[in-house]
């Protein structure tokens, strides 16, 4: 299975959603084994990152 585009944006607007909440970054979901679910933990703390950044110009 190949992470699609689709699932990269669900999971990138998961990790802004997940900041917004109180997540803490390194409680980001597994996804799945492999580089798939690497691909998909990176998209979620890029998320992540972003929101935390645009927190931080406030």
């Amino acid at each position: 299975m190949t992470a699609t585009r689709q699932q990269w944006e669900q999971a990138r607007a998961a990790g802004v959603s997940a900041r917004q909440n109180g997540k803490k970054r390194d409680q980001s979901p597994l996804y799945a084994m492999g580089r798939d679910g690497e691909t998909l933990r990176e998209a979620w703390q890029m998320g992540w990152d972003d929101e935390d950044a645009r927190r931080a110009k406030r």
